[in-house]
């Protein structure tokens, strides 16, 4: 966590992150207050989050609005960009993929979903091959 906190935001990156509604000292929470002043990062909602925890506080906030993400810190300025994105977690594969691809990424899309088998069950949990690059992260291999 120490290096979370230290380490250098290298840019072109993607941070996914989940723990519970960014409640503080996890880190979500403090990469998230690390992301929050800058305008070049961005910090992405999927689903729901409790209105009164971190997570809803700083997912309400408006730019140039301040917010205290830890009782132990400051209160810090929102300069980067916040999205929220609804998407169910009974969402299926097919429909995540179809709003993948909807999107047209440049590149490629990482599939993260969780494998019961592990080994070739997790191939089974991949997305359909399609004209973007898609990688199932518990297979490690392109699909």
């Amino acid at each position: 966590m120490k290096q979370c906190a230290t380490r250098p935001l290298r840019a072109g990156r993607v941070y996914a992150l989940s723990s519970g509604m960014m409640i503080p000292k996890t880190l979500s929470n403090v990469l998230a207050r690390r992301l929050i002043e800058n305008p070049q990062h961005s910090i992405f909602f999927v689903g729901y989050a409790n209105p009164e925890s971190p997570a809803g506080l700083l997912r309400d906030a408006r730019t140039d609005g301040e917010v205290a993400l830890d009782p132990d810190k400051p209160a810090q300025r929102v300069r980067c960009n916040i999205e929220q994105f609804q998407f169910s977690a009974h969402a299926t594969r097919e429909a995540l993929i179809d709003y993948a691809e909807k999107l047209s990424p440049a590149q490629n899309c990482s599939c993260a979903r969780r494998s019961t088998g592990g080994g070739v069950d997790a191939l089974e949990h991949c997305p359909r091959p399609s004209q973007i690059g898609s990688y199932c992260a518990d297979a490690g291999r392109r699909a």
